[in-house]
């Protein structure tokens, strides 16, 4: 499938199908790393980083499909049965707060995203530019993981500097920004 196909595919499976599982806006990240690849050259289909991202789609789209009702598949992806349960918690009214819901969603993507690099490691050698993306969607969850471990480091660091001091205050405000994966726009900036 190219890029531009699968961007449309997860586009269609939320507005299509997610609305009923209350999760109708939860992969905006996904279209931006997607955006990302197809702005960068990486949209060869037949590629390390297609299959590595072909593992993260399968794993929501099967997930997605389970939780709905419409079949029972996971397609031998260990993420699918997370992604279930996460559609499940959402469609039962979401998680209790924005660090649950987001422990949730990034192990979960973490779990899809490890089963997508053994299929790729398999056929294809990773670019650099492909292992960076790689690296950096591993911090990306990390961050969404320790989300208050991430904004104190962060204040720390903007304390040691004069120059930084005033940006302290607001370090919540740009992880919250960083970690927001109903927004394509975190995704496409630091990709």
């Amino acid at each position: 499938m190219t890029m531009p196909t699968r961007l449309d595919y997860v586009n269609s499976m939320q507005s299509s199908f997610f609305a009923p599982l209350n999760a109708g806006n939860q992969f905006a990240a996904n279209e931006g790393v997607i955006q990302f690849f197809i702005s960068n050259n990486l949209e060869n289909p037949h590629s390390w980083v297609s299959a590595v991202d072909a593992g993260i789609v399968e794993g929501i789209q099967n997930g997605g499909a389970i939780a709905l009702g419409l079949h029972s598949n996971t397609g031998s992806n260990p993420g699918t049965a997370s992604w279930t349960a996460f559609f499940q918690t959402m469609k039962a009214g979401g998680y209790p707060d924005r660090d649950a819901h987001e422990e949730g969603s990034s192990v979960t993507e973490q779990m899809t995203t490890n089963y997508g690099k053994t299929i790729a490691d398999a056929s294809f050698a990773a670019s650099e530019q492909e292992k960076r993306w790689y690296l950096f969607s591993h911090l990306f969850r990390l961050i969404m993981r320790k989300h208050n471990e991430t904004v104190g480091m962060c204040r720390a660091a903007a304390l040691t500097n004069l120059l930084t001091w005033a940006f302290a205050p607001r370090c919540g405000d740009l992880v919250d920004w960083l970690t927001y994966i109903t927004d394509t726009k975190p995704t496409l900036r630091l990709s």
